[in-house]
């Protein structure tokens, strides 16, 4: 087993870990300013935290599922808890099947773990909505579907009618269907994929929707014995969580609406300049998700965007994520999730930075 960083992370943490004043990848919601909301959080107790997450942790999550709390496992963020899922499902030699275009982390530790990694189709003709026959065609002998919902990178929303297929699907191979969900809430309508049946896990975390990253607090919702499982991987990697953090988690879930609220508000804003910004970009092909803060452009021309992204990070203090890193390497991943000024200024750049592309690509007299 060898784990190498996945294309994203390294991206983020070696080849643009320098700071830009102006970051458009960052995909998070702004971090609230809690006492402006009138939401005071619990003073510091140092003391033991719970393995697999404080059973009132875990209570009032899965309240918000209909399940108690042993179908919830919380850990140290949806990345943490992906991992843990995947160490309590796949043995070396197993089959993961994919999405295609896809997080990178969630085809790098399958294969990290010794698990074969086959993909299925989120075509951009298609609004970036799976190929239920690709999938179903690809599904037998998987031991694990994996998606995305808000889909990362392009921010396409699963209905339930598809997410249903998907499980149906899974159920008949006999397969487990793990859905990311890390920015399902920004459109709260979206059912989480755990209530179409007991081979469907549910992973979120404080992280997106509500800017909270810093907590690093995700959890898992699956059938209990499953749950089990993935306690003791847990185990493996770091035992009980931090309970000064899931103290504040539980606070923040008792007033879930005033911070639903507060983010649906902000991103709102910046989602209105997002979408004026790339109606201004000729030849710039975007998907229009419904709602969240990511969005996924491709460069006109087909031109490799990597290229096109260092520039913009060296020239202009600006940083967007380059589309290779989730198998596009024609496109680029930006966000609107940060702080209203920032992002104006940000956007400006970045269309500065098009318009000087543009003016190369043009023949010369």
């Amino acid at each position: 087993m060898r784990f190498a960083a996945p294309d994203i992370l390294r991206w983020f943490c070696f080849e643009q870990a320098a700071a830009v004043s102006y970051d458009l990848a960052k995909s998070d919601a702004p971090t609230p300013n809690l006492a402006e909301l009138g939401i005071e959080t619990p003073p510091l107790r140092l003391r033991p935290g719970a393995v697999g997450g404080a059973g009132e942790l875990r209570a009032a999550l899965g309240a918000r599922y209909g399940v108690g709390a042993e179908e919830v496992v919380v850990s140290l963020g949806a990345s943490m808890t992906n991992f843990l899922v995947f160490a309590a499902l796949l043995e070396p030699g197993d089959v993961a099947l994919v999405e295609e275009p896809a997080y990178d982390p969630l085809v790098a530790v399958p294969r990290a773990l010794g698990a074969g990694v086959r993909r299925f189709p989120r075509p951009r003709a298609a609004g970036y909505q799976p190929d239920l026959e690709a999938l179903a065609a690809a599904a037998p002998g998987c031991k694990l579907i994996v998606l995305t919902n808000l889909h990362n990178p392009s921010g396409a929303a699963l209905g339930g009618d598809r997410l249903a297929a998907i499980a149906e699907i899974a159920r008949r191979a006999g397969a487990w269907v793990l859905c990311d969900e890390a920015y399902r809430r920004f459109q709260p309508a979206l059912p989480p994929l755990a209530r179409f049946g007991p081979h469907c896990l549910s992973v979120d975390t404080l992280t997106k929707v509500w800017g909270l990253s810093s907590l690093r607090v995700g959890w898992v919702v699956a059938a209990a014995p499953l749950c089990r499982s993935i306690v003791e991987a847990a185990m493996v990697c770091h035992v009980s969580n931090p309970a000064p953090t899931e103290e504040v988690a539980l606070t923040l879930l008792a007033h879930a609406d005033r911070l639903d609220a507060w983010s649906r508000s902000a991103l709102e804003r910046n989602r209105r300049l997002a979408l004026e910004f790339l109606a201004r970009q000729p030849g710039l092909s975007c998907y229009r998700p419904e709602a969240g803060p990511i969005f996924f452009p491709y460069l006109p021309g087909n031109a490799p965007a990597r290229p096109f992204v260092q520039r913009l990070a060296a020239a202009y203090d600006t940083r967007v994520v380059p589309g290779d890193v989730f198998g596009e390497p024609t496109a680029f991943r930006l966000s609107c999730g940060g702080e209203t000024p920032m992002l104006e200024e940000g956007l400006r750049r970045l269309a500065q930075c098009l318009r000087e592309e543009r003016g190369a690509a043009l023949p010369q007299p």
